[in-house]
């Protein structure tokens, strides 16, 4: 399990480096802009992106709030999907999703992280996705045993009294 919590821990860390590279220069273009919805839309984006570091760090320590943030960062990945106006995308690193509905793609994969999370001025239709990479891992972490390595006791803790 040591070897798949790296792994894991990798992809969201390196993933949300990733995505803080490309969404960075969104935010700064939205907001020399004055697009105040599109400014808020990848704001949100890069905290998901930040989050996403400390959780692969935690991971990767095998702290236990590594586990908790990195199943809810997974379980966020696992749904693609746009509705009328609303479209909503998030993946760290890697995602290989299964579409159906107003796509050019029916299977896609993506080596890299995204954000698309925004309202669009038009319908955009409907379309449901499901990233396979994201199910993976967070039915891995689910499986994940809590060894005594996971259950530290924090610094200055006394144990057995």
């Amino acid at each position: 399990m040591k070897y798949l919590r790296w792994v894991i821990g990798f992809m969201l860390a390196a993933g949300g480096v990733l995505g803080i590279l490309g969404s960075a220069p969104m935010v700064l273009r939205f907001v020399q802009q004055r697009e105040g919805l599109r400014t808020f839309e990848a704001i949100v984006g890069v905290g998901l992106f930040v989050w996403s570091i400390a959780a692969g760090i935690a991971l990767w320590r095998a702290a236990p709030r590594g586990y908790r943030w990195a199943k809810v960062l997974f379980a966020l990945q696992i749904l693609t999907f746009s509705v009328t106006r609303f479209a909503y995308e998030f993946s760290t690193f890697f995602s290989f999703r299964l579409m159906m509905g107003a796509t050019t793609h029916h299977i896609g994969g993506n080596i890299g992280s995204s954000s698309n999370i925004y309202w669009s001025p038009q319908p955009v239709g409907w379309m449901f996705g499901i990233n396979i990479v994201a199910v993976v891992a967070l039915l891995s972490l689910l499986k994940a045993p809590l060894s005594s390595t996971m259950m530290r006791q924090p610094r200055g803790s006394k144990v057995g009294l």
